[in-house]
């Protein structure tokens, strides 16, 4: 990204903390203000845009029900996540990105007048430190004695989750954390490699049964890229000795070691927006996803029932308004305004599969003659029917307008680019 644009990306997420949204959020402290829903308790409260946001996070993967009992709460208890561990996994986050972006980018267009607002993205692939922790940037990882002078640590998490919550974390805005922290792990001392990325783009099924984040489950795209899959330390292959290799335990690949390497607020997965290094670590993801996609163009989304509650194909993505499905997701990023600026990850370059569809020549001879067909019988019938009178200066008008308005229509063809290069 340009310096230009590297500022209005920090000046806008800035501005998102402290500027209120147009939305209530729920004060999920206990199940007497939230769930189930009972119109004479509910609890509704402000936000700031990027608050909320972290707010529907949270409510897509806590717990559908909050205890009084805290110590009670176990894994079973009311556990459901429409986010994680599952196959909607990327779909669910893509969604969730395409909204983040088209809220921070009318902050852009009303601030700076700024109309080419996109996240970026952090390609951490071979890393073994945070390049993008810088106070320049999204803030460093200070030592023990050191203080940051970042912006974005003086920030107020939303919803921090307590040493006594487990998995039934519970929610009021009005409690925050001190300030936003980070501090590099003691324990994963390096990033995902390019030998992981390779292996990982080598597996051509999204994702198997059992669906979930069992490390016994069947090889999948969707597993390894979310970091649940075990993988054999035990092979006479080589190169997967060298997957996962150095690592406490295997259920930390790929996303979920990128969260591991830095330790800090975002390792509550429920509320980890809270700091900004998530979205732009989501991006990334985000592009693995699409890049998979151009290359297993005949692969389709679990429509099994035995998908977790909320991720099926049919399923509609919670919590979002207006209702979309899973499978509307599982689309090439050009379906919803647009790309990445290549399809590089680490060091390498990933080709489309441009014989995906498995066309026979006989097969594309005859699409393309249909084609021809349909050309020739609409131009003959335009040519007769056009009559230029017909058309109002009105008419001409809206025409200019549109054609102006798709040149400057900051939601199309944008070109995600990664913050630091």
């Amino acid at each position: 990204m340009r310096s230009y644009d590297v500022f209005i990306f920090l000046s806008v997420l800035n501005i998102s903390k402290y500027q209120l949204a147009d939305f209530l959020i729920t004060n999920s402290s206990s199940n007497l203000h939230c769930d189930p829903v009972n119109e004479d308790n509910i609890q509704l409260v402000n936000a700031s845009i990027y608050d909320t946001m972290v707010y529907l996070h949270f409510y897509a993967s806590r717990s559908t029900m909050s205890k009084e009992l805290m110590e009670s709460c176990t894994d079973k208890d009311n556990k459901l996540d429409f986010a994680h561990k599952g196959p909607a996994f990327f779909t669910w986050h893509r969604h969730y990105l395409l909204m983040f972006e088209d809220l921070l980018r009318s902050i852009a267009v009303e601030q700076f007048g700024y109309f080419n607002f996109t996240l970026p993205y952090w390609d951490w692939t071979n890393q073994t430190t945070c390049n993008i922790c810088t106070n320049d940037l999204l803030g460093d990882i200070p030592t023990e004695d050191q203080e940051s002078n970042s912006t974005f640590f003086k920030w107020k998490p939303i919803c921090p989750q307590k040493p006594n919550d487990f998995d039934c974390h519970i929610c009021d805005p009005s409690q925050e954390e001190p300030f936003l922290w980070r501090k590099y792990s003691s324990t994963v001392d390096r990033l995902p490699n390019q030998n992981e990325i390779d292996e990982l783009f080598s597996i051509n099924q999204y994702d198997s049964e059992p669906f979930n984040s069992s490390t016994f489950s069947r090889k999948s795209f969707r597993n390894f890229a979310e970091g649940y899959y075990r993988v054999d330390q035990n092979s006479d292959d080589m190169k997967m000795k060298d997957i996962g290799k150095g690592l406490p335990h295997q259920n930390i690949m790929m996303h979920n070691m990128v969260h591991s390497f830095i330790n800090g607020t975002w390792m509550d997965f429920t509320t980890s927006p809270n700091d900004p290094l998530f979205l732009l670590h989501h991006t990334f993801m985000d592009k693995i996803f699409e890049i998979w996609l151009l290359r297993n163009r005949r692969s389709t989304y679990p429509g099994k029932s035995s998908t977790p509650i909320g991720q099926h194909a049919d399923d509609f993505i919670v919590p979002f308004l207006p209702l979309i499905r899973n499978r509307n997701l599982f689309t090439s990023a050009n379906e919803f305004g647009y790309a990445y600026d290549n399809n590089i990850v680490g060091n390498k370059l990933f080709k489309n599969h441009q014989l995906d569809f498995e066309k026979s020549s006989s097969e594309i001879y005859y699409i393309l003659t249909a084609v021809a067909f349909v050309v020739l019988v609409a131009t003959i019938v335009g040519l007769y029917c056009f009559r230029p009178s017909q058309i109002s200066h009105t008419a001409y008008e809206f025409i200019e307008d549109q054609e102006q308005e798709e040149k400057t229509n900051y939601f199309n063809n944008n070109e995600k680019m990664p913050l630091l290069k």
